[in-house]
């Protein structure tokens, strides 16, 4: 005997009746005519048990018996006139019935322990209901995974085990159910053969898809081959690091990050650490800088944070409260690439973009010069920052080469929500005074040309341009996290 069994599927188990009329040797042979049928019918029995689908779906229940109206059509164009429905009257709620109908043998062909049938379960009061016993040959989105499940499953055989009992295939689900949770916008691509899906999506989305399919999310470091043998139901979830932005920024070919809350503050009174609570909150209130020159030594010990750092203060063992205007009272080291060495002193899963990382971002990236514009938020200017896939929330709108995007609160709120960066204009600190200039920088991780000077970029309503500044220049830190 020859048995089929497809590794791939779980197992629904069938056992088949077959029975024929015998010839009477003492009747006439029939006189041929010309319409005489090129099949000959032979009644079938099908004794049907499911085997359950693997898989948690979060409280959905999984198909482990037959429906109302559940019917299977066999089928074999080399050996079978046409297909053929089997039917049960009591299917219903069971896990195990039988199906019983006629299936038309062609001329010439018989059943043997060679005859590979196909076999697929479908239903009769509805087309949509298992996709009409047809598998989807392409990711196909859903509205609901219970949906899905219904009208999309689809349980098929293509072998059969003869035996002495009479013969029984395996029958399964073939179709994968994933659900997607990303909450900023990412691209996801989907391939099996001519099977495929490529698109930003964001937020929850359900898809049915060809077994073998592979997933991938480079953003978040998913690639995966979903396989109903292992499990019919996959979840893929993309969750947003403490303290961070939800929208991922390329720094590179496949390499991402997410954005800090805010700009990175310092308290000298007792050397707290802080990711600012608001992307547009300074450490230090206008009202303080009644005019320029206001002397950092003046609130130093009252409960105040300041957002201003001398290059390379920001990591363990720097100085971030020193108001000193001598290179040689600030040390750093550096790697080959001039980039600085040591954990950010806030944490060390957090670091501070290299110059090529922060270039990338701001020129480099795909349509990087419609991704960046000046705005202003409750009346704070700055540079606004949109991640790779960007989803701009209803009724708001934001123009790249507009002179200044003004935004409300409420506005924010809501871009923020999508992923939007701000990198206030604050001005800058030379040692002990205080210059808060509409024109904003911000350092970058990297060393100038000489010990003595870092590489930072600058920007306003006018320009947007890279600088290498003196180190005891202090300037705004932003932090990221790195997507592993």
């Amino acid at each position: 005997m020859k048995t089929y069994i497809n590794t791939l599927i779980a197992l629904l188990t069938f056992t088949i009746f077959a029975t024929s009329c015998s010839k009477n040797d003492d009747q006439p042979e029939p006189t041929p005519i010309e319409d005489e049928k090129d099949f000959e019918e032979i009644s079938v029995s099908i004794t049907a048990a499911i085997t359950p689908m693997k898989g948690n779906v979060n409280g959905i229940e999984l198909k482990n018996t037959f429906a109302d109206g559940d019917v299977i059509e066999i089928a074999n164009t080399q050996i079978l006139y046409e297909p053929s429905l089997l039917t049960s009257t009591d299917c219903a709620g069971k896990s195990s019935a039988t199906f019983s109908g006629e299936i038309k043998v062609k001329k010439g062909a018989s059943l043997t322990s060679d005859t590979k049938l196909s076999a697929v379960l479908k239903n009769s009061n509805t087309k949509t209901l298992y996709n009409n016993g047809k598998p989807i040959t392409d990711v196909t989105e859903v509205p609901s995974l219970a949906e899905g499940l219904n009208n999309y499953s689809c349980w098929t055989c293509q072998d059969f085990n003869y035996n002495a009992n009479g013969i029984s295939i395996n029958l399964a689900q073939n179709i994968v159910f994933v659900e997607i949770i990303i909450p900023f916008g990412a691209k996801v691509n989907m391939a099996n053969g001519l099977a495929t899906f490529s698109d930003a999506i964001k937020g929850k989305h359900f898809f049915a898809i060809p077994n073998g399919t592979t997933i991938e999310v480079s953003s978040i470091n998913v690639k995966q081959e979903v396989n109903v043998s292992d499990n019919v139901f996959y979840k893929i979830v993309a969750d947003v690091p403490e303290n961070c932005i939800p929208g991922l920024f390329s720094i590179g070919e496949n390499a991402y990050v997410y954005f800090s809350k805010g700009n990175l503050q310092y308290r000298p009174l007792d050397g707290a650490w802080r990711i600012a609570p608001l992307q547009y909150q300074r450490g230090i209130n206008l009202s303080q800088l009644t005019s320029l020159g206001e002397n950092y030594a003046q609130w130093q010990g009252e409960d105040k944070w300041t957002e201003f750092f001398t290059w390379g203060t920001w990591v363990e063992g720097g100085k971030p409260s020193s108001t000193s205007t001598i290179v040689d009272d600030f040390t750093n080291t550096v790697d080959a690439e001039n980039n600085l060495v040591g954990d950010c002193a806030i944490g060390k899963e957090w670091v501070v973009p290299t110059y090529n990382e922060w270039d990338y971002i701001l020129f480099k990236r795909a349509n990087a010069d419609k991704k960046r514009g000046f705005s202003s938020i409750n009346e704070v200017r700055g540079l606004v920052l949109l991640p790779d896939d960007f989803y701009m929330p209803e009724g708001i709108t934001f123009d790249s080469e507009k002179d200044i995007n003004e935004f409300t609160l409420e506005q924010w709120t809501k871009m923020e929500s999508e992923g939007a960066v701000f990198l206030p204009a604050f001005g800058l600190r030379f040692g002990q005074n205080f210059n808060p200039t509409p024109i904003g920088a911000c350092w970058s991780s990297t060393m100038g040309d000489t010990p003595g000077i870092g590489r930072n970029f600058n920007y306003s309503n006018d320009f947007l341009q890279w600088d290498q500044r003196d180190k005891l220049i202090s300037f705004m830190v932003r932090l990221v996290k790195k997507v592993e």
